[in-house]
């Protein structure tokens, strides 16, 4: 089986294959979260054979991930720091498998550095649930220049400041904004915690249904079984 970084590896050199995608639809200034996550799981689907089956392979991978997306969970909110956060048990990580939550890590607010980075995040959170999405994009990359100056480049800040800012691309459908964000946090963690840890597990899935919703579903596959092992 490849380790992580020979699979990482593989998938930034897929990028540049031929594959197959949804066109990405232009951002929406009048965002609408639910009908925007809807939008999205309904064009994982299709009525051309070659996807069906793949597709429902992962549908209720899918599923599962817009359900906290759209607030079917109390302690859904665009800001996660689980990526920072001491590692999960199996249980705790079926909960906390997705880029959408709060700040939760317990960690001690060192520095001015640390306190303007929370701050960025969790207001970059506030004005994406509002629709305000100009104001959200520039707190979110705020929030990892504050995370890359108080913590370093490589930090596990900085992958979860990464990883805020590509589902945010994600959810707006800028894809190609957001993949090379979900490769260099997946980088980071992999260094910080080494490639088995439950946290780069929950990155790769990130990455998976970032695939799978462009219907590239052999990526999507891969991430998916490398993250749920995890």
């Amino acid at each position: 089986m490849y380790s992580r970084r020979r699979l990482l590896s593989l998938l930034r050199h897929a990028r540049l294959a031929p594959a197959v995608r949804l066109a990405a639809a232009p951002p929406s200034r009048s965002f609408s979260l639910p009908r925007a996550v809807a939008g999205a799981a309904s064009t994982s689907g299709s009525s051309d054979g070659h996807f069906s089956c793949k597709g429902s392979t992962y549908a209720a991978i899918l599923i599962g991930q817009a359900a906290v997306v759209l607030g079917l969970s109390s302690n859904s909110v665009l800001a996660q720091d689980d990526l920072v956060a001491p590692a999960a048990t199996s249980e705790q990580a079926d909960v906390n498998v997705t880029g959408l939550r709060r700040i939760e890590d317990g960690s001690v607010i060192s520095n001015e550095h640390t306190i303007k980075w929370r701050m960025c995040t969790d207001k970059a959170r506030e004005f994406f649930m509002e629709g305000k999405l100009d104001e959200a994009e520039k707190l979110f990359k705020a929030a990892l220049q504050e995370a890359k100056e108080g913590f370093g480049l490589r930090d596990p800040h900085a992958a979860s400041a990464l990883n805020n800012l590509a589902e945010f691309y994600r959810l707006r459908k800028e894809y190609e904004k957001a993949e090379p964000l979900y490769l260099e946090a997946i980088e980071i963690l992999e260094q910080s915690f080494g490639p088995d840890d439950i946290r780069v597990g929950a990155a790769f899935r990130n990455l998976g249904q970032y695939y799978y919703i462009q219907r590239r579903f052999d990526q999507a596959q891969t991430c998916f079984e490398v993250g749920i092992t995890r």
